[in-house]
């Protein structure tokens, strides 16, 4: 029996639900792979996700800050997930490899950034999950995704598989984290609520929104700092 070939696709083209996930590309992570490792215990539930606002404030900068820009965070205790969502503007295929790549960047000498590696997540997805996805979509281009968890950190295999899926909204990056590594309690999460509050309480403005689940953070600002002598 004959088949037209447009009519045969392989499981690795489908999602659950039948939604789109085609691979189109692979990354090569070399040598940024034997450095995942070595790296989860060095930041905590605060400095994680700091550094992933941290990058969507950097893009955003590097796209002229011509619109505003909203940072939400997700963390549900009962399901053990973490997600960062920013309309930033995406990150285009060229650039993938920074999702990846410890101390690589998209960023220049002159860029006004403030991320410690400038643009991708480096260090932060692995140190506060498991399992990981990433999706992004540059302007109105394709949305491309990449995943890693821990059986491809412990692979021989270097190269990570990109993917293109269903459109995000135009200019979004989505992270979507489970199996956390950190302790996800309450009590965490309003002191994450404190710390965004002090960290970005000079960007928070009209143009710049962060939510933690669902609610805005608040600038928290001081009067006054303290130093111990010399």
């Amino acid at each position: 029996m004959k088949c037209k070939i447009g009519l045969i696709l392989s499981a690795a083209d489908y999602l659950a639900g039948g939604r789109m996930k085609k691979q189109v590309d692979t990354l090569d992570a070399t040598p940024s792979k034997r450095l995942f490792l070595s790296i989860i215990a060095d930041y905590d539930l605060n400095r994680s996700i700091c550094e992933l606002v941290d990058n969507a404030l950097d893009v955003w900068v590097r796209g002229g800050r011509s619109s505003s820009i909203e940072i939400e965070i997700s963390i549900s205790i009962d399901q053990k997930t973490i997600s960062v969502s920013d309309n930033a503007g995406g990150l285009p295929k060229s650039e993938l490899g920074f999702i990846v790549g410890p101390g690589q960047t998209g960023s220049t000498s002159t860029d006004e950034t403030i991320g410690i590696f400038g643009v991708g997540t480096k260090r932060a997805v692995v140190a506060l999950a498991q399992d990981i996805k990433i999706k992004t979509r540059h302007g109105h281009s394709a949305t491309y995704q990449v995943d890693f968890d821990d059986d491809w950190l412990q692979d021989e295999d270097w190269e990570l598989p990109v993917y293109q899926v269903d459109n995000v909204d135009p200019g979004t990056t989505v992270v979507e984290l489970q199996k956390p590594r950190v302790p996800i309690s309450e009590d965490a999460i309003e002191h994450l609520r404190d710390h965004l509050g002090a960290t970005y309480a000079k960007f928070l403005s009209p143009k710049v929104l962060i939510k933690l689940n669902g609610v805005a953070i608040e600038p928290i600002l001081f009067e006054g700092w303290s130093f111990p002598p010399g």
